[in-house]
């Protein structure tokens, strides 16, 4: 008697069985375990994620430009990975009418302007919202103040390089204030706003519309001095101030940092000027009860004397001070100088205003091929030309 053979099928095999068994049933599933409108380019299959086995579809780098296609994820999909593509505007329910079971969703870098006030619906087990990379306008009759409030339980909102950098950081923060607020993010901890350009600020209060937050990473910034109150934030464990401006501290924020228990923040890569003022710094760096991340990295990158250039901050001995073209007044003629700088700023910005409107007067009498080479030669004038490679 002939004993029967039995195959042994590899894994690939039994998926790829399953995937064909899935097209004879419905049609609707290609060899990746995704839908066939997604043309092969992701996978949709379970996988690890975050030390436990979930349903993860992965798109990543697939060129798509129809947002529709979210609304054809699986429904079983509980990880979302739909980054690299060119969306542009994402629409009232972009995961479509139905209910999932999405708990994280990955939309970055793709190129993504505008989001409707009702784009995200079903989405109140998501716990993750990642927007890096794109160009999200926030202002000019695209803010919605209710963008997030369907996320019910987000805990981690990933905002990183996410906004047109074509307007001024002032007016965006403005805005995802009013957003921050409509939304109700009760249960957010950590947020991302690193590489956003956010220089000035005029709304210090902003963080206070999220209570419970614990993480604030805003390295890769351009901020000078620390402009927000973060006393309302009883919860704050750990702000990320990496690779911005900050040439010092001043004592208001020294005093804030300290009032907040077992807080970690993290200052490196910041142009530190060690001179005389930034005395109060070095003292307070020897005793406050905050926790510097990486503080052996903290270097001065000025300083008087120039011996501390180059220093540690923690090796710094001795600062002076910097020497600065002061206007000395007393009491009495303080109107007087007030006056003559105003004037003297009037007088210059009107005698360049006429200096336009003569030189537009001109330009409007000759041919436009003469006007062409008048404009190029006068706006060469007025820039000084990039340094070459060479003289870097």
């Amino acid at each position: 008697m002939v004993a029967p053979v039995v195959r042994r099928f590899r894994p690939v095999e039994v998926i790829s069985c399953v995937a064909i068994l899935s097209i004879l049933v419905d049609g609707a599933v290609d060899v990746t375990g995704c839908p066939t409108e997604f043309l092969g380019r992701c996978t949709c299959r379970r996988d690890k994620y975050e030390d436990r086995i979930q349903f993860i579809t992965n798109c990543t780098n697939t060129r798509f430009t129809d947002v529709s296609l979210l609304e054809q994820i699986p429904p079983e999909t509980e990880v979302l990975i739909f980054t690299g593509n060119t969306l542009h505007d994402l629409p009232a329910n972009v995961f479509g009418l139905e209910e999932n079971n999405l708990t994280v969703v990955d939309l970055s870098d793709n190129r993504i302007r505008t989001i409707k006030g009702q784009t995200f619906h079903h989405v109140s087990d998501v716990y993750r919202l990642i927007l890096n990379s794109n160009d999200i306008e926030i202002t000019n009759g695209n803010e919605h103040k209710r963008l997030f409030s369907n996320f019910e339980v987000l805990r981690e909102l990933h905002l990183t390089n996410a906004f047109n950098d074509r307007v001024n950081s002032t007016v965006a923060l403005m805005s995802l204030e009013r957003i921050f607020r409509g939304s109700e993010l009760t249960h957010l901890r950590r947020l991302h706003l690193e590489d956003n350009e956010i220089d000035s600020v005029g709304n210090p209060n902003i963080f206070c519309e999220l209570p419970n937050v614990e993480q604030i990473l805003l390295s890769y910034n351009r901020i000078f001095s620390f402009p927000f109150n973060i006393s309302c934030l009883k919860k704050l464990r750990f702000l990320d101030l990496e690779f911005n401006n900050i040439q010092t501290l001043d004592q208001t924020t020294l005093i804030l940092f300290d009032q907040i228990p077992e807080l970690t923040v993290d200052l490196k890569g910041n142009p530190f000027v060690c001179d005389s003022y930034l005395s109060d710094m070095l003292t307070w760096m020897k005793k406050t009860p905050v926790y510097l991340r990486q503080r052996t990295d903290y270097v001065c990158k000025e300083g008087r004397p120039s011996s501390n250039i180059g220093l540690a901050l923690d090796d710094v001995k001795e600062t002076e001070a910097t020497s600065y073209m002061v206007i000395k007044t007393t009491s009495g003629s303080d109107t007087f100088w007030t006056v003559f700088l105003t004037l003297f700023v009037v007088s210059i910005l009107l005698g360049s205003a006429y200096a336009y409107r003569r030189r537009k007067a001109i330009l409007n009498k000759l041919a436009p091929e003469w006007r062409n080479l008048v404009s190029k030669l006068y706006y060469t004038s007025l820039v000084e030309p990039e340094p070459t490679p060479e003289a870097l």
